[in-house]
């Protein structure tokens, strides 16, 4: 449980640095990011490994979206769509 709250609190951290854009805002890329975990953590009960999957992708995005960027609107695109992927996928 506690490596939910860690992706939070950094999840939290790299979408209050970003600026809003048009492809996806600071909100929404919050939205994503708090409706992400909450599904890794609804999952969890059901079948672990399909949420360690899922957490393990949402940390290599925020990861992805801490390296050094000249585009960051770029890398919020990129870490939304990767929050939209994990949902699709904890849908499934």
């Amino acid at each position: 449980m506690s490596d939910y709250c860690g992706l939070a609190r950094a999840a939290l951290v790299l979408t209050t640095i970003m600026s809003p854009a048009v492809a996806c805002t600071q909100g929404e890329s919050e939205d994503k990011m708090r409706e992400a975990i909450y599904a890794v953590h609804d999952v969890q009960a059901r079948n672990p490994a399909k949420a360690e999957a899922a957490a393990k992708k949402i940390n290599q995005a925020l990861n992805e979206t801490l390296e050094p960027s000249s585009n960051r609107q770029a890398a919020i695109d990129k870490l939304c769509k990767a929050f939209d992927e994990v949902l699709a996928e904890l849908r499934r």
